[in-house]
């Protein structure tokens, strides 16, 4: 054992110097989130290694970390959400954007905070990876990740923080008892104290364009990779049909990255209105493409007629019989094109490892907001198949946390 640990420290040395050193800018460029991915070095090979060197050493990590400090990680893991809620409460990241390089005195005179609290805080948020702190020159500065807190950053990541180290976390503290055998409600509806599903409660107190702010901060900060990552080129001019569309961001981008294609959108009527108002705001010539917004229920009203569906964060709110239920509505409405016809879904699809960490995460909070899930992608494929669909092919877009599973009738 010591022999392969002797080869493993000088081997995994080497690289973080290398890493720290001289190849910190490849590093930078390769994984900071753009709005133009073409833009950056990251090619599909060096992604693929860079993957598999996450998982590699994530389980070796997990293998040699003793179980007593997993076992503290895991009670005080918490702190980290806290933590970061004081970083975009006392917005450390738009100051340091603003000012530069800051002392952690001056940054603490700049946000508002007690002086030593700040250092105590900074130098936890350096430690899980946001900030960096330049000990010889005494000052802190943002990175590729504290980046993402700036209330101006283009991701809007920022508006993920006040929702779920919030309510989230009010919800989460009900799951043990929603899990207990014979309970019928929710997490979410034990802490509501309700019986309506959390959809209505959220439209009942005014919540949901809140919510599908947040939300769509997945849209915007995903939109470049999916955008240009997926053979869209395939579809042509057809309409893309969004069921579920939520707020509309995802046909938004759409729209504005395809001069020539056109899309429809199909959500509950509440919601569809969102998407209308949000629609009058843009240019003639995005508006136009717009060619359709139906308000309904996906399960009892008729669906727009279309070539190509998409589906983002749908099924991971039903039940396996809903998802199949709904697959075969949609192989009832649509349009059989050779090459063209197909159902493009976003999903967290559950991997092992580090890199399934956030399917993970949105695994439980699906279970404690509406008692569904997250699944694997065989478990995607046997719904597929029972809807009348084949899996085409999985993409896992650059700077996505979402995987892209096509679908193609049968």
């Amino acid at each position: 054992m010591e022999a392969e640990l002797d080869q493993l420290l000088a081997s995994a040395k080497q690289a973080a110097r290398a890493l720290e050193g001289p190849l910190a800018p490849f590093v930078d460029d390769a994984l900071r989130l753009s709005q133009n991915p073409d833009s950056q070095s990251q090619s599909g090979t060096l992604r693929a290694k860079i993957l598999d060197t996450i998982q590699t050493l994530g389980k070796i990590q997990q293998i040699l970390t003793p179980p007593q400090v997993q076992f503290m990680d895991a009670i005080f893991s918490a702190t980290n959400t806290q933590i970061l809620v004081c970083a975009a409460q006392y917005r450390l990241a738009d100051i340091l954007h603003a000012q530069g390089p800051l002392s952690v005195p001056a940054l603490a005179a700049a946000s508002g905070m007690d002086p030593a609290a700040c250092a105590q805080v900074v130098r936890y948020l350096v430690e899980m990876g946001f900030f960096s702190l330049y000990a010889a020159a005494g000052v802190v500065d943002n990175n590729r990740t504290s980046q993402l807190l700036r209330t101006d950053h283009w991701t809007t990541w920022h508006n993920w923080v006040g929702l779920y180290a919030g309510e989230h976390y009010d919800i989460l503290r009900k799951l043990p008892a929603a899990i207990a055998a014979g309970q019928e409600r929710t997490a979410a509806q034990i802490f509501f104290d309700t019986d309506e599903p959390i959809y209505q409660v959220m439209e009942r107190m005014g919540t949901t364009a809140a919510f599908h702010k947040a939300i769509g901060a997945f849209s915007i900060a995903e939109a470049p990779g999916l955008l240009a990552d997926y053979p869209w080129a395939e579809v042509g001019d057809e309409v893309v049909t969004d069921i579920g569309a939520g707020a509309g961001d995802f046909i938004w981008h759409y729209l504005q990255a395809y001069p020539t294609a056109k899309a429809a959108a199909f959500e509950l009527p509440k919601t569809a209105e969102l998407i209308q108002k949000r629609f009058e705001d843009a240019d003639d010539a995005v508006r136009a493409r717009l060619v359709e917004v139906q308000g309904g229920d996906f399960f009892k009203d008729s669906l727009p007629r279309s070539a190509v569906y998409f589906l983002k964060f749908v099924f991971h709110n039903w039940d396996d019989e809903h998802c199949v239920a709904l697959l075969k509505r949609i192989r009832q409405s649509i349009e059989l094109k050779p090459g063209v016809s197909r159902v493009v879904v976003g999903e967290h699809i559950i991997l092992d490892g580090k890199l399934g960490s956030f399917a993970r995460y949105a695994d439980i909070r699906m279970l404690s907001r509406v008692r569904n899930r997250e699944r694997t992608l065989e478990e995607y494929r046997v719904i597929a198949e029972r809807g009348g669909f084949t899996l085409h092919q999985v993409v896992s877009p650059r700077g996505c946390l979402t995987q892209v599973i096509d679908l193609r009738p049968v």
